[in-house]
């Protein structure tokens, strides 16, 4: 992605022009930042070390930085490869001291790891990243860092990032708890537990499951209190006639399979029992989480008046997704660099007579797939979005080929609301953009 350039000072132009006499480069780290300095037109290697990140250690970087500085007669460029968010603060400080950073594409990086051949670890990432600057002066990047801070709503899209995406991990935790409690309870419960609900990580389920995690408990209890367990537990959903039936049939159930494979073995589900409760508690421990982000997220997005929230059919967590990983619009010059960035323009790989396009994996992957979730009930909200569905049906595409050009569009229309900060509105986009979905 390139930089803004009505954000871009002079001096940062003037910087990247041409090749520094001396560039430090940085490959940040968990526990340690490598650090390589290299002098153009020879490209020596003055320096490689790695620095621990603490605050000690990034102090006596900036001590080694201003002593090269000096030897370079105030011409240093500190470049940062922007792999990750261990770099964060030491850019940040660096900044801090009166140090330029710029940062380099990890995939741009990346291509020229690969020509250089040899192992891979800190240090030779960090001489990587230097030599590539001074080879290509002209493709380094502003830090997000400052786009972010010259926005008035920056630090709010910072905590919507790190709340967006702690829902994701623990959406993915819940989702390997869940198959693991199905599981343990086909053992216990063959596949009759199927029946008892719609969905066996419902609340009303779970609770079941803590209280009666397997047949041997249940047929020890009367229909009344498991009927009684799920009323509650369904906070008044279940009528009493469907919590009366449903306790039969769990009973009913829980008796056979006692009689049938409890007799020979006893002790047969003890184990499952301490298995069931115990991933029964931790799904529900992770519900409650979920359900405490989804509060910070919508609290966050009303204090700044998103667009997204006030438009139909984009939920919290998706609107989140888009604002956090986005961090600010005003990274991107246009649309056509934001649809890049998030993936759902395609990628050009021609090397034939006629053009070739592939799917474009070198962008932000947690904004394509909140773009992607907002395009499978696009339809449902926006009658342009229906429309475009039904003209690419026309045309032989259906499905996730069809799914993919709609959000290429809504694209355009999410840079748009957030450029303009104002919700959807399908009469104002057709005015005001090249194409409306």
């Amino acid at each position: 992605m390139n930089p803004n350039p009505a954000s871009s000072s002079s001096t940062e132009e003037t910087l990247v022009a041409s090749a520094p006499r001396i560039v430090v480069g940085v490959d940040p780290g968990l526990d340690e930042h490598g650090v390589a300095v290299l002098a153009a037109g020879s490209c020596a290697r003055l320096d490689r070390r790695k620095v621990p990140n603490t605050v000690a250690g990034m102090q006596s970087l900036v001590e080694r930085l201003s002593e090269w500085r000096g030897r370079s007669g105030g011409q240093l460029t500190v470049a940062m490869e922007e792999a990750s968010t261990y770099g964060e603060a030491l850019e940040c400080y660096l900044s801090q001291a009166g140090f330029s950073v710029v940062v380099v594409s990890e995939i741009k990086v990346a291509g020229f790891k690969k020509a250089m051949g040899g192992d891979a670890n800190d240090l030779l990432d960090a001489e990587a990243v230097a030599r590539f600057v001074l080879v290509q002066p002209d493709l380094v990047q502003r830090p997000a860092r400052q786009a972010v801070e010259a926005d008035v709503h920056g630090s709010v899209h910072r905590r919507l990032r790190t709340l967006s995406r702690r829902h994701q991990r623990w959406t993915r935790d819940r989702t390997a708890a869940v198959n693991e409690l199905h599981a343990v309870l086909r053992m216990a419960w063959l596949a009759d537990y199927q029946r008892f609900f719609s969905d066996s990580a419902c609340g009303s389920a779970l609770e079941l499951w803590r209280t009666y995690p397997t047949p041997a408990e249940a047929a020890a209890a009367a229909v009344e209190e498991i009927a009684a367990l799920l009323r509650k537990a369904s906070h008044g959903r279940f009528t009493q006639t469907v919590c009366a039936a449903k306790a039969a049939d769990i009973q009913g159930t829980a008796k056979l399979l006692m009689f049938a494979l409890g007799k020979p073995d006893p002790h047969r589900w003890s184990g499952w029992a301490i298995d069931i409760r115990g991933l029964a508690r931790h799904v529900v421990h992770l519900d409650e989480q979920l359900a405490v982000l989804r509060r910070q997220m919508e609290e966050l997005l009303t204090g700044i008046d998103s667009p997204l929230r006030r438009s139909k059919g984009i939920g919290p967590v998706t609107a989140a997704a888009i604002h956090g990983e986005t961090l600010s619009v005003h990274r991107f010059p246009s649309a056509d660099h934001f649809a890049r960035y998030n993936g759902t323009a395609p990628r050009e790989d021609s090397s034939g007579r006629g053009p070739r396009f592939v799917k474009n994996n070198r962008c932000n992957r947690r904004l394509r797939q909140a773009l992607m979730q907002l395009a499978l009930n696009a339809d449902k909200y926006m009658v342009a979005s229906k429309a475009y569905l039904l003209h690419l049906k026309g045309h032989g595409l259906t499905g996730a080929a069809a799914r993919i050009r709609l959000a290429r569009r809504l694209s355009d229309i999410v840079y748009a609301m957030l450029r303009d900060n104002r919700p959807y509105d399908l009469e104002y986009y057709v005015t005001h953009k090249k194409t409306a979905a």
